[in-house]
Order: C-alpha cells, then structure tokens, then sequence
C-alpha cells in the first residue's frame, strides 16, 4: 500500500530540509495550490554530454546555473589532467634522490635497480635482462652439454654481468659527483638514459 506522499515507488514525496538548501529552494510549498511541492530530483534521461565549448542547458526543476569545466586543464574524467614531463623537485629532494641513485648504482648497479629508481625502466630493464639473461644462457648450456659447456660458458657469463656491474657502478658514482642541479637537469628532467 502505498501513502499519498508517495509516487508508488517508495520515493518519498517530502524530504529533509537540506534537501531544499542543496537545490536552493527556500521552501516547500507549491506555487499557487497549498500542496507540498514534489522535491524528487528528476530523473535525466541520457544523452551525448554537453560540448566543453558549448553552453550546457540547466535541468529542469534544478535551478542552478550550468557549470562547464574549463577544457584544457580536465582529462576525460573531469579530472585534472596530469603533465608527462617530470617535475622539478626541491633542493633536499634532489639531493636525498642523487644519494639515493648513486648509491644504488655502486651496490645494485649490475641488476639496473638504480635506472628504475630514476624512472629510466628500458635501461633498466636492459641492464637487468643482459645480466640475468646470460646466466641462464650458461646454465642452460652447461645442461645440455652434460656440464661440459659450463667450463666456456661460466667465466664468459661472469664477464658479462662483470661489464654490467662496472657499468651501473660507474653510473653511480658520477652521480653522486654531479652537483644537484645538474643531476637534476640531466637524470630527472632530462631523463638520461645511460652514463
């Protein structure tokens, strides 16, 4: 059964007070019949959205002025968009993440650690591959020559991951010799990719 405030579909026909603040209606009464006034939001019926350029037409019933968001600073969710260049950092935070860089360079350098640190991941991703790649390469080997290869395979995988390990070491130290402003420049804003 239904109550005479009711639509039928168990939406009530009077609503809370700040209801009526939110729509910005200053009361509840119909304009001319005594009868409370229906403060259900209509239901919109979809279509294409408003243009960002054109002027979007208000709802009826809601009364506020249309609200179109400026178009060069939202993404497709009506978020702010987000730069794709890096952003420069503060003096502490360049220093903090050069320390951080060159000594990951020196200790991990051979497995790239310190590119992915820096957000450079194809070299990184390099440096890792070549060096755990040419251990399998030699392991795999060593089995299928009944650990024959292993003799050739194994000293040349050593130098291998050897030439990356100096590399990434090398890498750390010059940054940490760099002055901050340059390792700025170069390895976050420029994105530096190798030495």
């Amino acid at each position: 059964m239904t109550r005479p405030e009711d639509d039928g579909k168990g939406t009530p026909g009077n609503a809370p007070s700040w209801v009526d603040e939110v729509l910005g209606r200053a009361g509840t009464a119909g304009p001319d019949d005594g009868h409370p006034q229906d403060l259900r939001i209509p239901q919109a019926t979809p279509a294409a959205p408003p243009s960002l350029t054109k002027q979007a037409t208000p709802q009826p019933g809601l009364g506020a002025p249309p609200i179109t968001p400026p178009a060069s600073n939202l993404d497709r969710f009506g978020e702010p968009a987000r730069t794709q260049a890096p952003q420069p950092l503060g003096g502490a935070d360049v220093a903090q993440k050069k320390l951080i860089a060159g000594l990951l360079g020196i200790f991990l350098g051979s497995l790239g650690v310190h590119k992915f640190y820096l957000g450079n991941t194809t070299p990184g991703a390099i440096m890792l591959g070549v060096n755990v790649g040419v251990w399998i390469v030699a392991f795999l080997i060593g089995l299928l020559t009944f650990g024959l290869g292993l003799v050739v395979t194994l000293p040349l995988a050593a130098l291998v991951s050897s030439a990356v390990g100096l590399l990434g070491l090398v890498e750390g130290i010059i940054y940490l010799t760099k002055s901050d402003a340059d390792f700025e420049r170069e390895y976050i804003l420029g994105q530096k990719a190798w030495l």
